[in-house]
């Protein structure tokens, strides 16, 4: 009998330990969880316009923000002056101010810098420019 108390309180403290370490681990995971949506939640509330040149402009252009982006183009044209992202940017600026010859115009130097845009990019921007210019 004493054999059998011995055995009984031995399972008990390994549950015990059992379940204490599950429970260790529980809280480790939730921490980890919880710092790593810190984490993606600071990520997401960087902006992302405090970056790159291409960034900056995109996340202008997608607010809106189009004198914005004519004016970062400028500025990465002082030291960039033959970036085709320039251009491209400033040329999809000119067709949502409905300014199509300029858009040509920056569309153009696309296919001098990026001849491999031309019929993925530019043609089809250059097809709206055409419909729009005969309405």
């Amino acid at each position: 009998m004493e054999q059998e108390l011995k055995s009984i309180k031995r399972w008990i403290a390994f549950g015990a330990v059992g379940f204490f370490l599950i429970g260790v681990g529980v809280v480790i995971a939730a921490a980890s969880m919880y710092s790593a949506m810190e984490l993606a939640q600071s990520y997401e509330s960087k902006p992302a316009c405090a970056h790159s040149y291409d960034d900056k402009a995109s996340c202008a252009f997608k607010k809106g923000k189009l004198e914005e982006v004519l004016s970062l183009s400028d500025e990465r044209a002082e030291t960039h002056p033959n970036d085709v992202d320039i251009f491209w940017n400033r040329a999809k600026v000119y067709i949502q101010q409905e300014k199509y010859d300029q858009a040509e115009i920056s569309l153009n130097k696309v296919i001098v810098l990026a001849p491999s845009w031309k019929l993925e990019y530019v043609d089809p921007l250059m097809a709206v420019i055409n419909s729009k210019k005969h309405i």
